[in-house]
């Protein structure tokens, strides 16, 4: 009986002042998979079959808490305990209790990813396992400029994005550009709900906007009710190089500063709650303009606050107003997209 006591506190030490792990794990607690984060003293961790991160606290007694945030970011009431064994190489063991003690289940984890010095929870290694239990529900195929398409829904409609289908080798960085945003807005789909809201929402939607035998612009419409004291919502775009999946940045197609030439051209629009001196204000006053290609003209964008937000619809502006303000490689790249589009 003195020895069973005995080993019984051995572990118990051993457990207790175990090094906190680093990094990204994928593993089971129970019969379920999960993956956690951990970052010093704090971590987090899902359910893969439900995505939405669960916060862990280490204490003084090394043992980890589950918190569950409250809307104003205060912790409230502990659903559960982590009692972790010192990490085995790649491996990590433990087991996790009710915040009753009456149900213990054990945690069988791997490493999936070590962060990098300067690098901070969730990790790549973290982030994957969700996103790839997420079920895709595809569209009818089109096609576009020699490239096979198709849109798709995910997590109930919240995420509409956009696949690329051919598989041939030179078409791989385009491809891989485009899953990487699929992939983006689907975690940013988790990352809200994951937040301390009531009634959090998310929803994205990635469109094909021009092209071209060498471009690719792709437009991604964002909404979200996070948390925050407002409600958000914003446009992004992206013009990708076919041939080599990077992004290029529009503004060197210009000969003059991208905040220079919106200002001039951009036009905004004037809701009843706003005078037209207050959307003159904003766009004189923020600098946060985006610009990308279409088949008409150049799409100038600008980030505004909330408040102010509707004055600042994207607005397109035709080539043919524009040509005094592009470069060479600028004014080579509209011809080019002319030219596709005259094709079609």
């Amino acid at each position: 009986m003195r020895l069973q006591l005995f080993i019984t506190c051995f572990l118990f030490a051993v457990t207790s002042t175990a090094a906190p792990p680093k990094g990204a794990w994928t593993g089971t607690l129970g019969k379920q998979k999960v993956a956690a984060c951990f970052d010093g003293s704090d971590a987090t961790y899902y359910y893969v079959s439900k995505g939405v991160d669960i916060a862990l606290t280490e204490g003084a007694d090394g043992i980890w808490t589950e918190v569950a945030w409250d809307k104003d970011f205060s912790p409230g009431p502990s659903t559960g305990t982590w009692q972790l064994e010192e990490a085995q190489g790649k491996y990590l063991r433990g087991s996790w209790s009710s915040s009753d003690g009456r149900r213990t289940l054990p945690i069988t984890l791997k490493l999936a990813g070590k962060p990098a010095a300067d690098s901070k929870c969730p990790l790549p290694g973290y982030v994957a396992p969700r996103i790839d239990a997420v079920q895709r529900t595809p569209s009818k195929e089109t096609s576009v400029s020699g490239l096979r398409l198709r849109m798709f829904k995910a997590l109930h409609g919240a995420v509409v994005g956009l696949e690329l289908l051919d598989d041939a080798a030179a078409l791989s960085p385009v491809k891989q550009a485009l899953e990487a945003h699929n992939r983006e807005m689907l975690e940013g789909y988790f990352e809200c709900l994951s937040l301390p809201a009531n009634h959090s929402s998310y929803s994205a939607l990635l469109e094909l906007a021009l092209a071209s035998e060498h471009w690719l612009v792709l437009v991604e419409s964002e909404s979200h009710d996070c948390g925050g004291p407002y409600p958000d919502w914003g446009i992004r775009a992206w013009t990708i190089d076919r041939a080599s999946g990077k992004l290029v940045d529009i503004a060197k197609w210009l000969n003059s500063p991208l905040v220079q030439i919106a200002r001039k051209y951009f036009r905004w629009t004037r809701p009843d709650y706003a005078s037209a001196e207050d959307c003159a204000e904003a766009i004189n006053k923020y600098e946060e303009f985006s610009v990308w290609p279409t088949a008409k003209g150049l799409v100038f964008n600008l980030r505004l606050p909330h408040a102010i937000a509707v004055c600042g619809q994207p607005y397109v502006v035709p080539y043919a107003k524009l040509k005094r303000h592009l470069t060479p490689a600028g004014k080579a790249a509209i011809d080019e997209i002319s030219r596709s589009v005259a094709r079609r």
